[in-house]
């Protein structure tokens, strides 16, 4: 029979409801290239038909992963359109497997209950848990109804178990993976969830992610560009990114075509990524958006607990698995090269981490798995993609023997560190003058313009040249190099470079001070506290810091309270003493909006009096005893709000004072404040309240008085010395502090005594060109 014989015969069974039979018909005419798409688009209706609706939608990936049928491509279009419900009650699905993770588990939480979009459910997976992260688990599920929770009484023993039990009971269109000690951008699942929606997507990449280094400091990770979805190019289906926290996958997709995470005790993400890439139509990216914070290698980290200390076995299970799984699926030559890449690059990294107990039988396998690999092939993507440096350990690690091997590898740990160091010690912000001038550490003007305002006022008025750098920059090595350079070392926040939680954790930084001086340095020290907020251990401190000012040669306090307790507390020499009080901010965050506009924006009632609170939320700054006045004061006063909007950085903040932050006269907008946002909080509130049980001086007091906003603040530090009746009022204790607001929402009058005219002329004072006047280097 002629193929075009069995095509009409297959029509005629279609016609006829024989599905079944049309179907094998219609297969045999596949063959036929001139029949093959409109054979295979029957195929479909037919397995509809008689085979359902998971059959059908797994018939339609399978075909397009092998080749482009115009028909399919555009029921697979209709059919994620149609994915869609309008009655979904869910949006999204967000995905946290957790496993004794509770010192991180807090900031990650928050991030994702203040993300901008709020339709989704958040399944979180207490895979048998033994530290507090149960607990963290209750209190925040016990606070918002979108929370899910699967509790594991015996750990599974790997990442990928627990993420599977969340995609079993996932509800929404769409899945998004959160590891527990990683947190989000407020806006990241919005910006993933609109692309998903306006292209139909199966899957939607973001642009890259941020590195958090065990040092604190964050790094951008941009992928690179791919002809992901050019079929005729070398590098269709290929990407940077093999992970799957950085993107939202379609939850039909996932679940239809069976496609679920390993469960080996690492690399779990591989067969779930290569089933995904391959079988992904519909695929969208947002290159320029980075949202997700990434924490290199903490505690909870599976690099820490698996790949440094174990044989790394599962890195072969997981090849194994997908290498299987690519047969059965009979995968093209040009797929299983991909396969072939990834797994080179896995292993290569794996090497690189393994403990030395395990080095030699994991390189025995690596090599023997490495002899597998097409060679030309390989090489030829290498050099295509700019991957020549993977070939070049490719061959090394194949041909080589074991000595080479760790000679190789050495060589390149020691060309890493190197690497590292210049990525350390590179200036952050430079001032530019033509004279020998100052060295800062730590570098703080990404998220405070503190120091960006100081240094430019000093870079003017003296006209030296200054550039920041971060705190691990403080090293001998880094000195040494800049020593021809540089006059000054500028030290500020001190707490950073000692950890008084262990025996001696203050003699790195005072021997690389003490080197300072033998260098010929001189030593700047600005005190913006005498010990470190919430201390836990104060004589420590103390006499770590006792021995850091005997090297200090000019020490910079903010006013007269401040010199004072440097003299008297930390035994320094008054004559090194400089007092430049912190200056005002200017209209570094722009001038103030109309009240009622900024209002508008924020959500806050127009006719409501506002009082705000600005800042991170540490014990120390008295949160509890601001609310506590505040609901006495409004359950009077209905027309009295509170705005409160910073960061939550205390572990003690407890279930109750959350509760408190969400009532409908409390506004909290929890997370980092945007520079150019910062304006429109100030200008909606009436008076900014800074209930502080300690503090030496305020760079909120400074924030707000620059933006013409009045302050009650408590009457220690310095802050007398800049706060005066003109422009706010000043508590001894919490008693005077609710009668303080009392007054002020009670008074009408009050609101003429602090005009533009006051903050102007205090403003204008603090300037910093006038500050740092008192400055002589």
């Amino acid at each position: 029979m002629s193929l075009t014989h069995q095509f009409e015969l297959a029509n005629e069974k279609f016609i006829q409801g024989s599905f079944s039979e049309a179907f094998e018909l219609y297969k045999k005419s596949e063959t036929n290239e001139l029949l093959r798409d409109i054979a295979q688009i029957n195929m479909y209706l037919c397995l509809k038909e008689f085979g359902g609706e998971k059959e059908a939608y797994r018939f339609l990936h399978e075909k397009l992963a092998k080749n482009s049928n115009d028909y399919l491509e555009i029921v697979k279009s209709e059919v994620n359109k149609s994915d869609v419900s309008e009655c979904q009650k869910v949006n999204l699905s967000i995905i946290v497997p957790i496993y004794n993770s509770g010192k991180y588990l807090e900031r990650c939480l928050q991030s994702i209950l203040n993300q901008s979009f709020k339709n989704f459910e958040l399944i979180l997976v207490d895979d048998g848990s033994n530290d507090d992260s149960s607990d963290i688990i209750d209190s925040f599920s016990k606070l918002d109804s979108r929370i899910r929770v699967i509790k594991n009484k015996i750990p599974s023993g790997n990442p990928g178990t627990p993420r599977n039990q969340a995609i079993s009971i996932a509800a929404g269109d769409f899945i998004g993976f959160v590891d527990s000690d990683d947190w989000i951008e407020p806006d990241f699942y919005e910006k993933l969830l609109n692309k998903a929606y306006e292209d139909s997507s199966d899957i939607v990449f973001s642009g890259g992610f941020y590195n958090v280094m065990q040092t604190g400091e964050i790094q951008e990770r941009i992928y690179k560009e791919f002809d992901f979805t050019d079929r005729s190019s070398d590098q269709y289906k290929f990407h940077d990114s093999f992970m799957i926290w950085d993107k939202v996958f379609r939850t039909k997709f996932i679940k239809d075509l069976d496609i679920r995470l390993g469960e080996t005790k690492a690399a779990v993400d591989v067969p779930f990524i290569f089933k995904a890439y391959y079988f992904a139509v519909n695929v969208s990216f947002i290159r320029d958006y980075l949202g997700y914070y990434y924490r290199r290698e903490s505690t909870s980290s599976v690099t820490v607990a698996h790949r440094k200390n174990s044989s790394c076995e599962f890195e072969f299970e997981a090849f194994r698995a997908v290498l299987d799984w690519a047969q059965l699926q009979n995968v093209d030559l040009h797929y299983k090269r991909l396969i072939d890449i990834k797994m080179v690059s896995s292993l290569m990294y794996t090497l690189k981490l393994i403990g030395e107990d395990y080095f030699d039988s994991f390189f025995e396998k690596v090599k023997d798995s490495f002899h597998r690999v097409g060679d030309q092939e390989f090489k030829d993507f290498c050099i295509a993609n700019k991957k020549w440096w993977l070939y070049k350990e490719f061959i090394a690690m194949r041909d080589g023997s074991l000595t080479s091997a760790k000679l190789f590898l050495e060589q390149k740990k020691n060309e890493a560190l190197e690497k590292e160091f210049q990525k350390i010690t590179e200036e952050k912000i430079n001032f530019p003058g033509d004279n020998l001038g100052i060295m800062f550490f730590p570098c703080w003007t990404k998220n405070n313009p503190y120091q960006k305002l100081f240094y430019q006022a000093v870079s003017k008025q003296c006209n030296i040249n200054i550039s920041g750098f971060t705190k691990e920059a403080f090293c001998r090595k880094h000195l040494e190099e800049n020593k021809d350079k540089f006059r000054y070392i500028h030290l500020h926040w001190l707490h950073v470079f000692m950890d008084f939680s262990q025996s001696g954790g203050e003699r790195e930084f005072l021997d690389t001070v003490d080197y300072a001086k033998k260098l010929g340095y001189e030593i700047i020290y600005t005190a913006h506290n005498i010990i470190s907020h919430d201390s836990e251990h104060v004589d420590s401190e103390i006499a770590a810091r006792k021995k850091f000012i005997k090297h200090v040669d000019i020490a910079i306090a903010h006013g007269e309270a401040a010199k004072n307790i440097l003299v008297e507390e930390l035994d320094l020499d008054a004559s090194k003493i400089t007092i430049i009080p912190h200056g005002s901010y200017g209209d570094f965050y722009g001038s103030p909006v109309i009240k009622a506009s900024a209002r508008k924006r924020l959500g806050i009632p127009l006719n409501a009096y506002v009082f705000l609170f600005f800042g991170n939320i540490k014990g120390y700054k008295g949160v509890d005893e601001l609310l506590n006045s505040f609901e006495k004061l409004s359950a009077n006063h209905p027309n009295a709000h509170l705005l409160i909007a910073g960061r939550i950085l205390d572990d003690s903040f407890d279930d109750v004072l959350r509760e408190r932050l969400v009532k409908g006269n409390v506004t909290f907008y929890e997370g980092f404040v945007p520079d150019d946002m910062v304006k429109y909080y100030f200008s909606a509130a009436n008076v900014c309240v800074l209930p502080y049980r300690k503090v030496l001086t305020s760079g909120a007091a400074m924030l707000s008085l620059s933006l013409n906003c009045p302050v009650i603040a408590p009457d220690v530090g310095v802050l007398p010395e800049i706060i005066s009746d003109e422009v706010g009022t000043l508590f001894s204790d919490y008693d005077e502090l609710y009668d303080i607001m009392y007054s002020y929402l009670t008074e009408s009058e009050r609101s003429t005594f602090h005009n533009e005219s006051s903050f102007s002329e205090l403003n204008r004072k603090l300037s910093w060109d006038n500050l740092v006047t008192n400055l002589n280097l």
